[in-house]
């Protein structure tokens, strides 16, 4: 039987998907459904300012990324910046976890989910996700076969993908 869904999420398309589809996994079985978001320490501020297209941002949050954006094309204007862009502080970057969350609860309850609760966290998002399985309990996880990160992930091995060699629960890929 499934109690305890995992969701990592960080905002992209893949993990919208995957928190619509473990939604309705909790829905069926009365699952509680565990939303979890490593800080996006990882990923390029380019990427992180995609989100705000998606609608994943508060408006506080879109202000943030929008000076940091403002800061990035000045930057860029007087000397190279590499594919990363420029650093975002972790105050950003908990503003946009927290908001990454709220929106995939929103989500998760609009598709059934009735106990929704949150993880957010700072570290190595592998790490973290096996450590919240025993914390949490959890029977299954779900997760976006790919997220916000770069190409160089996809050579490296995903999260994902790593996830599903070392979980000792069952783990959905979405696409």
């Amino acid at each position: 039987m499934i109690r305890n869904i995992l969701v990592p999420t960080d905002g992209s398309d893949h993990a919208v998907k995957a928190t619509t589809f473990a939604a309705d996994i909790a829905a069926k079985y009365k699952a509680r459904m565990v939303l979890f978001h490593s800080l996006l320490v990882h990923v390029g501020s380019g990427e992180i300012l995609g989100l705000l297209k998606a609608g994943q941002v508060s408006e506080a949050t879109q202000t943030e990324l929008e000076h940091a954006a403002n800061m990035l094309a000045r930057v860029q204007s007087v000397a190279p910046v590499g594919p990363k862009g420029i650093p975002l502080s972790t105050d950003v970057l908990e503003q946009v976890g927290g908001d990454v969350l709220k929106s995939g609860e929103t989500l998760a309850r609009e598709h059934g989910a009735e106990e929704v609760s949150h993880i957010l966290t700072n570290g190595e998002p592998i790490q973290c996700i096996l450590r919240a399985i025993d914390d949490e309990n959890i029977d299954l996880i779900v997760m976006g076969s790919r997220g916000l990160g770069d190409l160089e992930g996809l050579l490296v091995g995903s999260v994902s993908h790593k996830v599903g060699q070392l979980a000792d629960c069952t783990v959905v890929t979405v696409k």
